[in-house]
């Protein structure tokens, strides 16, 4: 049913994102905000990188490191997984799984953000699934 599905078919296109200069805090207010666990960084438009509520999390083990003043750019996943608008679902989430991603960043040509295809996207395909 979903063979020749493009990834821009599915993805969610209302996207939240993060510069690299601001505060990891930032980081966490934002995903919870707006109920999401993935950031894209961007800078200029362009995607720079990726940040998680995993990421923060471990960030918040450490004694040493305090989130109101760590730069997400410092701590931030630098060249995050990034998918085109026409790649296909399928390929998207095979690589997904091979490489235990919950989510990619879906861009243009210029690497500027359309959108972005997480777990919860796949869940919600699969449940459309008749």
């Amino acid at each position: 049913m979903f063979k020749n599905t493009k990834i821009n078919e599915v993805m969610t296109r209302e996207l939240h994102g993060i510069e690299p200069h601001e505060t990891v805090l930032n980081a966490k207010k934002r995903m919870a905000e707006f109920g999401i666990r993935h950031l894209p960084v961007r800078s200029g438009g362009k995607v720079v990188g990726m940040i998680s509520n995993r990421d923060i999390a471990l960030l918040e083990v450490f004694d040493h490191i305090d989130i109101k003043h760590t730069i997400v750019g410092k701590v931030m996943t630098v060249e995050p997984f990034t998918v085109r608008a026409e790649d296909l679902l399928s390929t998207v989430c095979q690589e997904m799984s091979r490489q235990g991603l919950g989510a990619a960043i879906v861009v243009d040509h210029l690497h500027n953000a359309l959108g972005i295809f997480t777990e919860h996207d796949a869940i919600k395909v699969l449940a459309e699934m008749k």
